[in-house]
């Protein structure tokens, strides 16, 4: 699956047991929201994609859901 917009509701990536589960192609992807990755989950980021975790975001992220 490819993510190619902000994240701006709560999200769980899943482990598809694809070689590759999740791809970022967007020149700047933003966290605004929960997010939550499940063990195993690979996410591969092309070279001219960016993740940035929005540091006005104050829901936090865990681990596995996790508090």
């Amino acid at each position: 699956m490819t993510i190619t917009e902000d994240i701006t509701i709560p999200t769980r990536l899943s482990d598809t047991g694809a070689a590759c589960d999740y791809l970022i192609k967007s020149s700047l992807t933003y966290i605004r929201s929960t997010l939550t990755i499940d063990p195993g989950v690979v996410i591969k980021v092309a070279q001219d994609g960016t993740l940035d975790a929005a540091s006005d975001y104050s829901g936090g992220a865990a681990p596995n859901g996790s508090p």
